[in-house]
């Protein structure tokens, strides 16, 4: 994989979907399992942003209580990466979480280690390829969530190769995995082979619940104007059965709370679940 400048300012609207995503889902599987949360994050990134945006603060101060709020208690001076807010969220409810991390970029993985967080080591994991983590075999129950969040490049380079391997990785596994998508336009040649490829691999086999948030036009956040952004939880047809419903009413609520606090449609979606 190439190495890339940032497209976004951290804490954009893409991050507020996928972090919200993912601390309801935190908060979720604590709330009905005994063992600590084990989190795995092959593409790192930063822990946190120091000064975050203007906007960006009071989108997280104004926004109505809930799981993503509390995953970003000093959102005023610090913005945090997804292991951070793994880390929050659970310490919140007097629980520990397990975050494994990677970044082919060395600078980034010095920090992340240095956030107290473990280096991913399976056999067949390259760090360098982030992706190669969906061809490791992994002991079931090994891990409570591996979020997949590659650059815009995803769709264009990576999608045909990575999506018919998702569906296989998380039977075997029975690992729920959050795969975040950027796209500049769902109807342009790169969004219908999203489509096409969830249609074909993902949605016979899998349930999916996901976010979804529209570019915001006049937004001076860099990459709102540029990117719309989808992120889907995707999970073994038989996980969590009889919890679900919780989780569903969670996100749906997650989008309501966003949509007001971005001022466009953040929309809620589930699949294969009743």
């Amino acid at each position: 994989m190439k190495a890339h400048r940032l497209p976004y300012d951290m804490g954009n609207a893409g991050d507020l979907i996928k972090h919200g995503l993912i601390a309801e889902f935190a908060e979720w599987w604590l709330a009905i399992n005994k063992s600590d949360f084990a989190f795995l994050d092959p593409f790192g990134g930063r822990p946190y942003v120091s000064a975050p945006r203007s906007e960006v603060i009071r989108r997280i101060q104004q926004i109505p209580d809930c799981a993503l709020k509390r995953g970003q208690p000093d959102a005023a001076n610090r913005y945090c990466g997804s292991g951070n807010v793994v880390k929050i969220v659970s310490a919140n409810i007097n629980r520990s979480a397990v975050i494994k991390v990677s970044d082919r970029d060395q600078l980034a993985l010095h920090d992340l280690l240095n956030e107290g967080f473990e280096s991913i080591h399976f056999d067949g994991f390259d760090m360098q390829e982030s992706f190669s983590i969906v061809d490791c075999e992994m002991p079931s129950h090994f891990a409570s969530l591996l979020l997949l969040d590659p650059f815009d490049d995803f769709l264009p380079e990576y999608a045909n190769s990575i999506v018919p391997r998702l569906q296989e990785f998380i039977s075997n596994s029975g690992l729920p995995v959050v795969l975040f998508v950027l796209c500049e336009d769902w109807e342009n040649k790169a969004g219908k082979k999203w489509q096409h490829l969830r249609d074909r691999y993902l949605s016979p086999n899998l349930t999916q619940l996901s976010l979804v948030c529209p570019k915001l036009p006049k937004s001076m956040i860099k990459g709102e104007t540029n990117f719309n952004s989808e992120v889907v939880l995707l999970l073994p047809h038989d996980y969590g059965e009889g919890y679900l419903a919780n989780l569903k009413d969670r996100l749906h609520g997650l989008s309501v709370s966003l949509t007001e606090v971005l001022d466009v449609d953040v929309v809620f979606n589930s699949r294969g679940i009743l």
